[in-house]
């Protein structure tokens, strides 16, 4: 492949969960990280949107954790 990285930033991004101050040293714009996201959950999979987005499958697959981490659990919401 080779060459430079079109969409590629480097930025720190602070994001509160649950209280907790957390740091995270992101290289990608939030516009990547939500398209990757999106193409995600309308069932692309990991390297299809490496393909597409040129972003690693391992960082859509770690954004996707992050993201999970977030959510309640499904007993939460349904009381089981």
């Amino acid at each position: 492949m080779g060459g430079s990285v079109v969409n590629k930033t480097t930025y720190v991004l602070t994001v509160n969960v649950s209280s907790l101050n957390i740091m995270t040293l992101i290289g990608y714009t939030e516009e990547i990280k939500i398209e990757c996201l999106e193409m995600y959950v309308n069932g692309s999979g990991f390297r299809a949107i490496e393909r597409v987005k040129k972003v690693h499958h391992t960082t859509v697959i770690n954004w996707v954790r992050q993201l999970g981490d977030t959510l309640p659990d499904i007993g939460v919401l349904f009381d089981f």
